[in-house]
Order: C-alpha cells, then structure tokens, then sequence
C-alpha cells in the first residue's frame, strides 16, 4: 500500500505536456540564412541615366565652330562711308577694306587729292580682326534684305563680307547693335594704327 502514491505519481507526470527544452528546439542557423548579395543588387548605371557631357551639344561651341568657318571662308570686309549732298571739288565718299591676303586698303573720307592707300598688315592683325568681322550675327545682318536701322538723311554707311565668293552688304549707318559696333571699331582701329598718318 506504500507504492500507492509512487504509482500515482508517475502516472500524473505520464499524463501532462513535456515543455520543450530549449537546447532541443530548432533554430534557424544566422549561415543558413539566405541574403541577397550586394553584387548581385542591380543598380540604375549613372551613366545609363544622364546624358553624357560629351554627347551634349553646346550652343556656345556651336557658335564657335560657325565663326571658325567663316573666318576659313573670308575674303574681304569693307565699310564705306558719305554723306551729302556733296559739293562739287570735295571729296564726300570714302571707305577702309581688309582682305584675307593681309591687304589693307583705305580711302580717307575727305582727302584731296582722291587716292587709295595700300598697306599690309601683320598676320596678328588679321587674326585679331577677324572674330568681329565674320561674327555670326553680323554675317546674318548683312545678309538679311532687312535694313538693321532706320535710314538717317545725308549720311550713309555700307558694310560688306565676301565669303568664298559670296558678298553680302547692308546698309549699317549710325546703327548701334553690338555686332556692327564692334566691325566698325575694328576696322577704325585698323585705319588708325596702319592708315596713313
């Protein structure tokens, strides 16, 4: 009758739920976990998503690659100058021309006798010229059959380009847009350094 309570003891035990140990439950393994691989992450290329600077056009490059070919493509520039009405015996019509053979040519406005002085200029003096002279925007004036200006009475100015044989000229007196400005001081600065004296 002492194993009664032994007897009955074991069976409640037998009876309820064992709790896990926790040794004995499965875990995952931090190795067996499967991450994405930094290399295998694909990423937008940066050079995929902008444009190349290379490829870009420029507008300031554009503008220069005009100008270089027309400066390949010169030939002549020449400003003239008159007023009136002009009196008889008096020389009222005059005119400064630059060629690309470095011949400076220059009718001074007023001078007696008529003549026309000739005289080359330095290479130096040709390239520095030349930027203002086949600007882009002043080749367009010239060559539009609009007047830039509105006409003044009893004076008159003419600008002309010759460019591989073709002359464009235009009607430029008293006008104050910066391209014709800009011809018409360098081809005054050309008069006054190698001009006759």
């Amino acid at each position: 009758m002492r194993r009664l309570p032994l007897l009955l003891l074991a069976l409640l035990l037998a009876a309820c739920p064992q709790t896990p140990d926790d040794d004995d439950s499965v875990q995952p393994d931090d190795d067996d976990t499967v991450l994405p691989d930094d290399d295998d992450t694909v990423l937008p290329d940066d050079d995929d998503s902008a444009p190349d600077d290379d490829d870009a056009v420029d507008d300031d490059d554009a503008v220069d690659d005009d100008d270089s070919a027309a400066a390949d493509a010169f030939e002549m520039f020449r400003i003239t100058e008159s007023f009136g009405p002009c009196p008889k015996d008096t020389d009222c019509w005059g005119y400064v021309e630059l060629r690309s053979d470095l011949l400076l040519r220059i009718d001074v406005l007023g001078e007696q006798p008529e003549q026309v002085h000739e005289v080359k200029v330095p290479p130096s003096a040709l390239a520095e010229a030349l930027p203002a002279l086949v600007d882009a925007e002043l080749v367009a004036i010239l060559a539009s059959d609009e007047l830039p200006c509105m006409i003044v009475d009893d004076v008159y100015e003419l600008m002309e380009i010759t460019l591989d044989g073709v002359t464009h000229s235009n009607e430029t007196t008293m006008c104050d847009l910066a391209p014709i400005v800009a011809a018409r001081q360098t081809m005054d600065e050309l008069a006054s350094t190698y001009g006759p004296r």
